[in-house]
């Protein structure tokens, strides 16, 4: 419902059309997609949880959002935390992520401690991933 809500100038704008449609993305090269882009809901929360998952697994950084694919991909959320779409539909925040609980949690205590660690830790990660470090 959000990714329309965000898209809807697009429409009228550019004459977009929206399409649903469930795919994995692990096999979104094998799935053949009359589409110039897809726009996914990738969340701020989602990118720096998944960053934290790697360097608490030991595994090199790599970006969600940063993943090629032969179509172009369009984030819409990647900056927007996941607490803002709460916010915005008045719903509680809980954590839907089950299996980083850790990630999570670790995230919230930052916050506490670097109001800004979210788009900090982000931009860290998006330069070192630029630059193959």
């Amino acid at each position: 419902e959000l990714m329309f809500i965000i898209l809807e100038p697009y429409t009228r704008k550019y004459g977009i059309q929206i399409i649903c449609h469930d795919f994995d993305l692990n096999n979104l090269e094998e799935v053949n997609l009359s589409y110039d882009s897809v726009a996914l809901p990738l969340t701020l929360d989602d990118e720096v949880e998944n960053v934290l998952n790697c360097i608490f697994t030991g595994k090199k950084i790599e970006l969600k959002s940063s993943k090629r694919y032969s179509k172009k991909i369009v984030y819409p959320l990647i900056n927007i935390p996941l607490e803002w779409i709460y916010i915005y539909f008045k719903e509680e925040y809980i954590n839907l992520y089950d299996n980083n609980e850790l990630n999570h949690d670790f995230l919230i205590y930052l916050e506490n401690i670097v109001p800004q660690v979210r788009e900090n830790i982000l931009k860290s990660s998006q330069y070192l991933c630029e630059n193959c470090i």
